[in-house]
């Protein structure tokens, strides 16, 4: 008499489900695809602090496995591979207007880890354009139950997120980065108790939000105060009802945004040519042949 299976690779998957609910956050909305996916096993709405459901929307593939074979790495720890993922599968991925995360969950440790599908895939692109089928990196580092693990993730998620807006601060930066240079160093030293006129002001408060914005996706060490800071503390210092900042403010912000803006520049030339140099070549060569050409040594030298 034959009755149905309950084969190991359905224990690995019913595992794997219950890893993922175990280890992420309760107040993530979870969807299961309940018809046939080509690649996605559920959808993750992420609620804000407050609660709110705002739109932060990933999309997730979940694999189990009951072991991964680790190795030994000196910038990571000890990392792993999971492979045989089709390119056909991860082109579709690619394409999807959300951040993609594949999630693999380790049934003999009950631990998950993950890889932001994207951004690895930018980083070797050379390797996903000559293969039928492409391996993630895992790192211990990945490890979803960890707080360096989570923190990875927020960041990986944010930098996905906002990605198409990215590519457009690339070319803000690329064709405005040294009259942005220009205006910092002409505005400093200036007489302190001077008002900032309203042009220069706007001009100021575009370049902050366009290199704190990237300085995250290139990760520059972002050291000045907020912009709602630096307003407050010019209003108590000054007291001035027609200006909203002055000179003396400059004074103080404008040498941290000079280095930040070199810094943006030099690491987004490292983002560009050397960590994903296959890929800005093949897809946006104009702009890789731009970063390929970048310098700050001038103004470097200026800025001592």
């Amino acid at each position: 008499m034959k009755f149905p299976k309950r084969t190991e690779s359905h224990v690995v998957e019913t595992t794997s489900w219950k890893i993922l609910q175990a280890a992420t956050p309760p107040e993530w909305i979870i969807r299961d695809v309940t018809q046939r996916d080509y690649g996605i096993d559920c959808y993750i709405e992420l609620p804000s602090k407050d609660g709110d459901i705002t739109g932060d929307l990933l999309v997730a593939q979940l694999k189990g496995v009951d072991h991964l074979k680790w190795s030994p790495d000196k910038d990571r720890g000890h990392v792993a591979t999971f492979s045989g993922i089709e390119q056909a599968t991860v082109n579709y991925w690619m394409n999807l207007p959300v951040p993609v995360f594949l999630f693999v969950a380790e049934v003999s440790s009950c631990n998950l880890f993950l890889a932001a599908v994207k951004e690895q895939v930018r980083n070797r692109y050379d390797e996903f354009r000559k293969q039928k089928s492409f391996g993630f990196h895992l790192g211990e580092h990945t490890h979803f139950g960890s707080e360096i693990g989570y923190t990875q993730f927020v960041a990986g998620y944010f930098r996905e997120r906002f990605y198409l807006r990215f590519e457009i601060e690339v070319i803000t930066i690329l064709t405005h980065w040294a009259q942005y240079f220009d205006f910092i160093s002409g505005n400093v030293g200036l007489d302190s108790f001077m008002g900032v006129e309203d042009r220069d002001e706007l001009f100021f408060v575009q370049i902050y939000q366009t290199l704190r914005f990237m300085a995250d996706f290139v990760r520059v060490d972002w050291k000045l105060p907020s912009l709602n800071d630096l307003y407050k503390d010019d209003a108590a210092k000054w007291k001035d009802g027609h200006y909203r900042l002055h000179n003396d403010t400059f004074d103080k912000a404008l040498p941290i945004l000079a280095e930040h803006l070199l810094d943006t520049v030099d690491k987004l030339k490292e983002l560009v040519v050397v960590r994903q140099g296959s890929f800005w070549s093949y897809e946006q060569p104009l702009i890789y042949r731009m970063c390929l050409n970048l310098s700050t040594e001038y103004q470097r030298g200026e800025a001592k």
